[in-house]
Formats: C-alpha cells, structure tokens, sequence
C-alpha cells in the first residue's frame, strides 16, 4: 500500500457545550453553538457548526477508496475525544493493510500550513484495538516496527501529518528442494548431550529493564497523588554533594533527581542530564515516593504549584520551562505537565533536565530498595558501587553499575 495515495475522510464536533474541539473557529450553525475562541494557530482553519454528529471517524483509504483503518468505537466516548481532539492534538489509530498483512501502526496531527502547532505524539502510545471491516480481531504488535514520516496537503490549506510503521518485508521463498543424497555409510556415535544454554545474566535483564523503562513515555503513565515514581522513563539523581557524604547512597533531606524518557529525543539531541560526567544513582518505581516535580530546576525543594487545566495548548507560546507554568508539578499532575513538556521541547528543539523532588526520609527508610542501580556517565559511579553492595550484603547481580551514553535515545544503559 502507498503511504503517498492515503485520503482523509474526517468529522469532528465543534461548539461549546458539547464541543470537542473548542479552539477551532467556526463558520454557520445556530447562535451559540460556537465560541469562536480560535488558537492563533488554527485561526485560518474553519468549519461548519452543526449538531451532535452520530460518529466521529477518522477514516484512512487507499486510492481505491477501500477503507483501511478506523478507530475503536471507544473513541466515540467524550473523555477519548478530548484527549484526543483533532485541534493541536493527535489521533493516533492501527492502519490495516490486506488482509494477508499485518497491521501497521499511524499517529495522525491534523494543522495549519504554517502553523506553530507542531505534532503532539511522535511515537506511537500504546496500541489500541482496531475496529476494522477487514480484520476479525485486533492483532498486537510483538515487536516495535520502525517508524517514518509522512505529510500529506489536505483542503483548506491543513498538512495531515502521521508516523507510519513499516512492517517488516516477506521472507524470501525458500529455493526449491535438490534431489535427495546417496545413501551415506553409517553415522558415528553421538557425542554427549550439550549443556542447556544459560538464561540471560542478571544484571544484563536489569539493564534490558531499564532501558525498556526509558522508552515508555511518562506522560501517559499513571501517577499518584501519593506519590509513588510511576514505571516509565528513568529517574536518576547524580551524586552533587547534598546527599550523605559518607554515603552518598543515602538522603539528606529532600533530594533532587531528573527524569529521562525517549519521547522527548529528536536526531542530534543529547538526553538532558544534571551533569555530563560523574555518577549517580537509579530510583525504583514503586518504592520511590516524589514530593513534586519542574519542568526546569527547582532549588531542591518545591515553588508555587501549577495547576492542571485544559488540553497540552499552543506550546508556541510557551516560555520557558515549556510546560505553560513554571512552577511546581504535584504528583499526579507530572503526567499531564510532561506531556506539553515533551511537545515543546520537540518543537523548539531545546532540550533541558527537568528537577523531581525525592522524599529523603522515604528514600533512606527504604533502603536498599530504592535504588534499583549505579549509574555513571564516563566514570564516577563505581567507588560508591562498591560500598552500597558491602553495606548491604549485595551483588553486583542484584544492584548493577551501568554506563549511560546520553547521544543514544534507543538503549542509553549497558553493564559495565
């Protein structure tokens, strides 16, 4: 199937009391249907009012015109559309090819020629079931499929843009069978039984772990107003003299970390770390509990709070930090703040650490298992390494020292 031959077939529903898509302007409808509160980036882009719409379909056809994706009915919902209206933000959707293919995965961002509203999601979140006439049942994807870039001119002056999977090509066919051999003269004794492979070492799991855990995207993950480090993205605090100097394991108070993720990476970007050399440690979710979070850096302790309102926005007119605020981010709020972080940052391509406040007193009452691994970058981790596994009668099994390469946003973490 051609990615270029796609056409768009789109409804959406505008208004104000049950609108899903506030900030684009309107044209006609009934008086009231319409606030006309149009962002500066979509104040080109127009559309006809009217009443509650019985679908909302994004439709992807071929150039035959056969349908070859929809969404799942779920999207119907208001609270999926919100999250996902098509004003600055992305419907992201399975495209099935033939029957015989497997699916492929799309993110679509629908917005003006010109337009400061860069794409919200690109990489895919996870997968959602697939509502399709040709597939009898969603199908998941074993494996990620590498991802390409596609933008496709729609009327009104609107760029479709969307991140398409390729899937893998078709096996060769295997050559056809040569005639049999002669026969051959009787085989020797057979040798003794080879020893079953050994599994994976564990601190080459671990690393796999992390590394896995530093490509979900934290934006999407669940966090809790109590507190606890959700299980995505890596968070990290490099050794900066405010910890236990004996043991610099160990808190002092409140202490700052950063949080690292994949989604945020773009081609020739370093991921944004406290410090491009020395050591650290590596927070385990679940165990960790967070006071709060910035966009930038804090001080070491919790500002003023921001609150959580409204969709990611028009991140063009963000300042810096980038997250439409500037202060500071209660826990369950990190998820949605991350989310306009991460767009901004792709947009501007402007990459800064962020600051999360660890909970000292929890950190340090829940020794050793807040700290999942050592980390360093080029050198720094390894004396105190040494100390944390003779302090608590560990392995380097159980506690690795891994070496962060900050240029590398698919696998940043290997054994050292």
């Amino acid at each position: 199937m051609a990615v270029s031959s796609l056409s768009l077939l789109l409804q959406y529903l505008v208004g104000d009391r049950s609108d899903w898509c506030a900030s684009l302007a309107c044209d006609g409808g009934a008086p009231q249907q319409c606030e006309r509160r149009a962002s500066a980036a979509w104040a080109a882009r127009r559309v006809v009012c009217g009443g509650l719409l019985p679908a909302f379909q994004l439709r992807l056809a071929d150039e035959s015109g056969g349908a070859v994706g929809l969404p799942p009915q779920r999207s119907l919902e208001p609270a999926w559309a919100q999250r996902h209206c098509v004003a600055g933000r992305a419907l992201c959707f399975e495209l099935s090819a033939p029957a015989e293919a497997e699916p492929q995965r799309a993110c679509t961002t629908l917005l003006r020629s010109g337009a400061a509203s860069p794409p919200f999601y690109l990489t895919p979140p996870p997968p959602l079931p697939l509502a399709s006439p040709r597939l009898a049942s969603p199908r998941p994807h074993p494996t990620p499929l590498p991802l390409r870039e596609q933008q496709l001119e729609l009327d009104g002056g609107a760029l479709l843009r969307f991140l398409v999977a390729a899937p893998a090509a078709p096996s060769p066919s295997p050559p056809p069978l040569s005639p049999p051999p002669p026969p051959l003269s009787p085989p020797p004794p057979p040798l003794p039984p080879l020893s079953p492979p050994s599994p994976s070492s564990p601190p080459l799991r671990r690393v796999a772990a992390l590394n896995a855990r530093f490509a979900r995207h934290p934006g999407f993950a669940a966090w809790r107003p109590t507190g606890e480090l959700a299980d995505a993205g890596v968070l990290l605090h490099a050794f900066d003299g405010w910890e236990d100097h004996a043991r610099p394991w160990r808190a002092a108070g409140d202490q700052s970390a950063f949080l690292v993720y994949q989604a945020n990476g773009f081609a020739g970007g370093t991921i944004p770390v406290f410090h491009q050399t020395g050591g650290g440690v590596i927070f385990r979710p679940g165990v960790t509990r967070l006071k709060c979070a910035k966009g930038g850096d804090s001080g070491g302790h919790c500002t003023r709070w921001c609150t959580a309102a409204g969709g990611v926005g028009d991140v063009a007119s963000y300042q810096y930090p980038g997250d439409g605020c500037g202060g500071s981010w209660r826990p369950e709020d990190i998820g949605f703040f991350l989310q306009r972080q991460c767009a901004w940052q792709r947009f501007f391509r402007r990459l800064e650490y962020n600051e999360f406040i660890v909970d000292g007193d929890a950190w340090t009452s829940s020794l050793p298992d807040t700290i999942e691994a050592f980390f360093q970058i080029r050198d720094g981790g390894a004396d105190a390494h040494r100390a944390f596994l003779k302090a608590f009668r560990l392995s380097e099994e159980e506690v690795p020292l891994v070496e962060m390469d900050i240029r590398n946003w698919d696998a940043p973490f290997r054994p050292l």
